[in-house]
């Protein structure tokens, strides 16, 4: 049967899509939809349906009334086919929200100040009782760039921030000049490498290839959507990068040091390479870079862990690198 986990829940309409968690003791991850429906009422009676074949732990009306669909503690079916920091199986490690929205097919409304402060009030509750970390709070359209565009650039990410929910930094503004064009049209291939290592790093899933292909627009548009929602294009503008840098400098410490993602990685990190995807490391591990030299840009997302002018992802052994630090034989030199 069926029982509140928190004490917020105003209705439990049990979904029988449900499943066990695999491979995890607990969620540590928050997942936001919007349910893409003309009505709450119907999009809970689709969620409970077997034939529909997904589900969802918690809905918010646009009044904030909060329905229970799956116990926290079971796997609900809301993430398809998607991918966060090595991830593949995301309705394992996550709870599911979906927000009742039309959706962009439908006039995309505005989400109202009373839906916004039950999302809030449940996702600190789910926070609490969970220790999801800031940087696992997120979108669908972040774990499912190719398919999804939901909650979409009208969620208001940054009043979710300032309350204590999710990983945010203000949006560098769309005039900001970096030396490069200003909407990001030309992307330089430099820039395209450095975005898609840097999107790779947070969690997201990009392709490596230098150029501003369709998989990497999507992901790009995703990113927009989420951390930079007053122009979504796809473009690789001086915002876009400017925000995506200092949002991985912002990292907090906790999460710097749970996994990192290396990419676009120099002959020197053959075993990192040779894998064709990204490698995940913990925070004690040496990654294999004795050879490489040169100049780091920052570091980001790990102490050991340094991106170089030429947007080459490259670890040190000796601590971590700070902008304008010179590394040789994968050292810093004071």
């Amino acid at each position: 049967m069926l029982r509140a986990d928190s004490a917020l829940v105003d209705d439990l309409h049990p979904s029988p899509n449900i499943g066990p968690r695999r491979g995890v003791t607990g969620p540590d991850m928050l997942l936001l939809h919007y349910t893409g429906m003309p009505a709450c009422d119907r999009a809970i009676d689709w969620l409970s349906r077997p034939e529909s074949q997904v589900s969802c732990h918690y809905v918010i009306d646009c009044d904030g009334r909060v329905t229970q669909m799956v116990a926290e503690a079971q796997r609900a079916w809301h993430a398809g086919v998607s991918y966060w920091a090595g991830e593949t199986d995301i309705n394992s490690c996550s709870i599911g929200f979906e927000i009742h929205n039309r959706g962009h097919n439908d006039g995309y409304p505005d989400f109202p100040d009373a839906q916004m402060r039950a999302v809030i009030a449940l996702a600190k509750d789910c926070i609490d009782r969970w220790g999801i970390r800031a940087s696992r709070v997120l979108a669908h359209s972040d774990v499912a760039p190719e398919r999804k565009d939901d909650p979409g650039e009208k969620f208001d990410w940054s009043r979710l921030a300032a309350s204590g929910v999710g990983h945010w930094v203000t949006p560098t503004p769309l005039d900001c000049e970096d030396g490069a064009d200003v909407d990001g049209r030309g992307a330089s291939p430099d820039r395209v490498a450095e975005t898609q290592s840097l999107l790779a790093a947070y969690g997201y899933n990009v392709p490596r290839t230098g150029y501003l292909d369709a998989a990497t627009t999507k992901v790009v548009t995703a990113f927009q959507r989420h951390f930079r929602p007053a122009r979504v294009d796809g473009c690789i503008d001086a915002s876009t990068l400017l925000t995506l840098r200092r949002l991985l400098k912002a990292l907090p410490a906790a999460a710097a040091a749970d996994v990192w993602h290396v990419a676009n990685c120099t002959p020197v990190l053959s075993p990192l390479q040779a894998t064709g995807a990204p490698m995940a490391a913990g925070p004690r591990d040496r990654l294999p870079c004795r050879h490489y030299s040169g100049i780091a840009r920052y570091a980001y997302r790990a102490n050991n862990l340094a991106i170089f002018d030429n947007g080459v992802a490259a670890a040190e052994n000796d601590g971590a690198a700070g902008a304008g630090q010179t590394i040789e034989q994968g050292r810093i030199v004071p």
